[in-house]
């Protein structure tokens, strides 16, 4: 009788010990990602202290020198880099949302330039669109609302074009 009693003893703790694991794996996953960077609108945007098309040439030469990224459209103010090369997620989420099974599904990376300070400085704005092109040709487009850890990474990276274009400059 007494070992039954210490079995059941020991079962009841190994539950509660997985039990409080499991709520802790859960609740630590749970955690959101803070956002690290602050702007005016809330969306991914930077004054870079450098003349409009120095830095709409740096924006060319380092997003097509990143493999899958295709320009596809460039005027004065803006530059619309396009890839296919999608996570499982979102080719997932194009399909359910914009698409279907047989829909083309594409990611593009918008980046808009405007001139301020009597163009000593330029304001770049950046936004995610996903894409997808139906099999007769119709095309739907949605924009992205960020989440805070792309937030942070599309932040990282304009902070490090920043560095870079001002340091070329010695500003």
């Amino acid at each position: 009788m007494r070992k039954n009693i210490y079995f059941k003893n020991s079962l009841v703790s190994a539950i509660n010990a997985f039990a409080i694991i499991f709520l802790g794996l859960l609740m630590g996953c749970a955690t959101p990602v803070e956002r690290l960077y602050n702007t005016p609108s809330g969306n991914a945007e930077i004054t870079i202290n450098a003349d409009k098309q120095i830095v709409i040439d740096h924006f060319l030469s380092n997003y097509l020198s990143r493999n899958n990224w295709n320009l596809v459209s460039q005027t004065s103010n803006s530059l619309i880099f396009e890839t296919d090369a999608l996570s499982t997620s979102e080719d997932i989420y194009i399909s359910m949302a914009l698409g279907n099974s047989y829909s083309s599904n594409s990611r593009q990376s918008h980046i808009n330039f405007i001139s301020v300070a009597n163009g000593t400085s330029t304001k770049v704005f950046f936004k995610r669109v996903y894409i997808a092109q139906m099999p007769l040709g119709q095309i739907n487009k949605k924009t992205i609302e960020l989440s805070n850890a792309q937030f942070n990474a599309v932040m990282e990276n304009l902070t490090k074009m920043k560095f870079e274009i001002e340091s070329k400059l010695n500003l």
